[in-house]
């Protein structure tokens, strides 16, 4: 997966190997590692752009995780926004995604 922070003039960029089932999990466990990494940093506001229809679903609540993994990245990342951090999620275009390129750069690095 890869994910992108901005904080600031800082700009963090990161590529992880994750055992996840599925794109809409892999995108989930991002925005959720995302949202640590800005509570870390001691961000107050994170704007979360995804090019994924169901992880704003998810988030919105409405539809439900099929996957208890799933569930639980959910619900830890609704208690960051609601009790550590004010987030708001957009999406946009694949074409638009920075991040997406850092984990395809990570597979082909093997």
């Amino acid at each position: 997966i890869g994910i992108r922070l901005e904080v600031g003039d800082r700009v963090e960029e990161h590529a992880l190997r994750c055992s996840c089932r599925g794109s809409g999990e892999a995108e989930v466990l991002a925005t959720l590692m995302c949202v640590r990494m800005a509570v870390e940093a001691g961000a107050r506001h994170v704007h979360v752009y995804t090019d994924h229809k169901i992880v704003l679903c998810l988030i919105n609540g409405k539809c439900k995780a099929r996957r208890p993994r799933v569930a639980q990245y959910i619900s830890q990342l609704r208690y960051l926004c609601n009790e550590w951090i004010s987030c708001d999620f957009e999406r946009i275009s694949s074409l638009a995604n920075l991040a997406d390129p850092l984990a395809r750069t990570f597979l082909y690095q093997r």
